[in-house]
């Protein structure tokens, strides 16, 4: 009678081994594990619970499954990059069609951050990205153009790119933005313009990013 206890203590330690043993995300997964384009309003709320509507007026209410809207998700320190982020989720017709991450940059030890940050994309997205120019608060004085890792999947558009400081501001760190758009939205469409440069303006924008990027 002993012979089935043993068994059911054995499979109960293969279970909390393979619990124990489960890998966990890491990279940008660690910050979109079970997020993806199209899912539902109500099964993003399942992944993110902690997400609180976008709107100024609504910040204070608990989101409702049955009453869908931007949302965002904040982190004091993300377990990726290990820096304050924001995420901005949008929703259309009940189910999520772009997202922003934004990651408050560190003050020192920037460039390993970049080459952090740029090999989670690469590694999430591949390498056969386009080396592409965005501009960066368009008809602002402190506007600029950065160069951008560009990928397109299916009919949804990826962008991973840093901003640096402006020099006049006085601020003391920039910001990594990773963001997913649907491929015709105009207004992201409208900010890239790496067709308009020529290959040796582009080439010059592009000049410090090779030791930035995994090889």
């Amino acid at each position: 009678m002993a012979a089935p206890c043993r068994f059911a203590a054995l499979s109960v330690f293969v279970l909390m081994a393979a619990s124990v043993a489960a890998p966990q995300p890491s990279g940008l997964g660690a910050l979109l594990d079970g997020v993806s384009p199209g899912m539902t309003f109500a099964d993003f709320l399942k992944v993110r619970p902690g997400a609180r509507y976008s709107d100024m007026d609504r910040v204070e209410e608990a989101p409702s499954p049955e009453q869908p809207g931007g949302l965002v998700c904040h982190w004091e320190k993300d377990p990726f990059m290990g820096l304050a982020c924001l995420g901005d989720f949008g929703f259309r017709d009940g189910r999520l069609y772009e997202f922003v991450l934004m990651w408050t940059g560190p003050e020192t030890g920037v460039a390993e951050a970049e080459r952090r940050f740029f090999a989670a994309c690469v590694e999430k997205h591949g390498k056969a990205f386009e080396r592409e120019a965005l501009r960066v608060n368009p008809g602002s004085e402190n506007g600029a153009t950065v160069p951008v890792l560009c990928w397109v999947e299916g009919d949804t558009r990826i962008l991973a790119y840093y901003t640096a400081p402006a020099a006049d501001t006085g601020r003391r760190t920039g910001a990594f933005t990773y963001a997913q758009f649907p491929k015709g939205d105009e207004t992201v469409s409208g900010m890239l313009h790496g067709e308009t440069l020529s290959p040796a303006e582009l080439e010059e924008l592009w000049k410090p990013m090779p030791p930035l990027l995994p090889k």
